[in-house]
């Protein structure tokens, strides 16, 4: 953080502490802006599709032009930059996943408004960053110089109309020529240097992002088997799952179901940053066209009406398939966590069965226990008796017991109450019920 002086309306200076996103938010308004624009001018504009990497040695090759040029290279950070030459000049700029190059020429060659006219773009400065997006080929023309526009473009595709409240004129087919550039005539009626440069960045904007919103529908297509696939088996699953008998049957469907929605997220990871990168890009699109507020002439289409007609299958189509993907996920969420449930249910089921089971299998080993324990207190009382029988009768013979055997018999209760005392103390000492 800085702290830099601050002169309030009285003179004092006073030093605040500035937080550190403060001039990243107050730039990024300027951050790409347009030029000033004369006509007669010629612009040719380039979108490329780059990955990290090739983005680091645009920037690198940017630079180096710069340098070679003996012009002030662009900051580490900076997204824009402009190189200015006396025969050309560079408008560079740098986003999430493409970059652009707009060269501007003076125009002096009327075989421009011709799809084989003369190319000026100086191919000793020229590089390629990445996969090229956009080729865009601009004529802005003044009014006295502007006649035969219409013949050079394809009449069926022919969209012209005025904007800037009729100051300015465009022209294109949204066609590529002979050397694969998209063609546009703009032809100045009164723009001035201000409108014109606005009305060309907007015409470049559109035209660059209508190609980045239109990548969404290949992706639309390539996963569209694989999405009619996912639907049948989950119709067939949940199908299955109304005649299912047993946890076994329910269980092979609730791991089919996630298979299947396994499968559904790998789809929709695939796809959903260039679907979520094509809906935002589509609607940059249809603001510009709102700023553009291009008008009819005669009977040919603006570019708004154009555009939209174009372009409204493609976008119903990501739609559609947008919309295919969450009711996927909804039914596959509805329809495991209905399975699970009715797994947990036969689950539990048994497990009450056999608890059950367990609980009868332990009265009867209470009852058993029990069993085998009389048994053995009687079993020890008639060999503690004996004992005491033969004592008894050594005893008698010397006199000191009458009976042995009355005295055995008054002997068998106290023996049997004994050894049943000394049991139950042992099985209270061991915790045994």
């Amino acid at each position: 953080m800085t702290k830099p002086a601050y002169l309030p309306l009285d003179g004092a200076a006073i030093d605040l502490t500035i937080h550190p996103l403060r001039d990243a938010a107050l730039d990024e308004i300027h951050a790409r802006p347009f030029h000033r624009l004369a006509a007669p001018r010629r612009l040719m504009h380039f979108a490329f599709q780059v990955n990290a990497e090739e983005a680091r040695r645009d920037r690198e090759a940017m630079a180096a032009l710069c340098e070679r040029h003996l012009f002030l290279a662009p900051t580490p950070g900076s997204a824009y930059h402009r190189l200015m030459r006396p025969n050309f000049n560079l408008r560079w700029e740098q986003h999430t996943e493409f970059t652009t190059q707009t060269w501007d020429f003076p125009l002096t060659n009327k075989a421009a408004l011709k799809p084989e006219g003369h190319t000026p773009l100086p191919m000793e400065d020229f590089w390629q960053p990445g996969p090229m997006l956009v080729a865009l080929d601009i004529v802005v023309l003044r009014l006295n110089h502007s006649r035969g526009i219409e013949s050079t473009f394809d009449e069926t595709s022919l969209a012209h109309s005025r904007t800037e409240d009729g100051l300015g004129e465009v022209f294109t087919d949204f066609k590529r020529d002979s050397k694969g550039f998209t063609r546009i005539v703009v032809v100045d009626h009164g723009l001035g240097d201000v409108a014109a440069g606005s009305l060309i960045q907007r015409l470049i904007e559109i035209e660059t992002y209508r190609t980045l919103a239109l990548l969404g529908l290949p992706e639309a297509r390539r996963i569209g088997p694989d999405v009619r696939a996912i639907e049948t088996t989950l119709a067939k699953l949940i199908d299955e799952s109304r005649t299912a008998a047993g946890i076994a049957d329910n269980r092979r469907i609730l791991e089919e179901l996630s298979r299947l929605t396994a499968d559904l997220e790998a789809l929709t990871a695939s796809v959903s940053y260039r679907f979520a990168a094509s809906q935002a890009y589509d609607n940059i699109v249809f603001e510009r066209l709102d700023v553009l507020d291009d008008k009819q002439i005669g009977t040919h289409t603006t570019w708004r009406d154009f555009l939209s007609r174009r372009m409204a299958p493609a976008r119903r189509t990501l739609k559609a398939m947008q919309d295919r993907l969450e009711d996927l996920s909804r039914k596959l969420t509805r329809s495991t966590a209905l399975l699970r449930t009715r797994v947990d249910v036969e689950s539990e089921q048994q497990n009450q069965d056999v608890l059950k089971t367990m609980n009868e299998r332990t009265r009867l080993q209470l009852r058993l226990q029990q069993t085998v324990e009389g048994l053995s207190v009687a079993a020890i009382s008639y060999y503690l008796v004996g004992l005491i029988y033969y004592s008894l009768q050594a005893l008698a013979r010397t006199g000191i017991v009458p009976d042995a055997q009355v005295a055995a018999g008054v002997s068998v209760p106290i023996v049997i109450l004994g050894v049943w005392w000394i049991v139950r103390r042992l099985r209270r000492e061991l915790g045994v019920p």
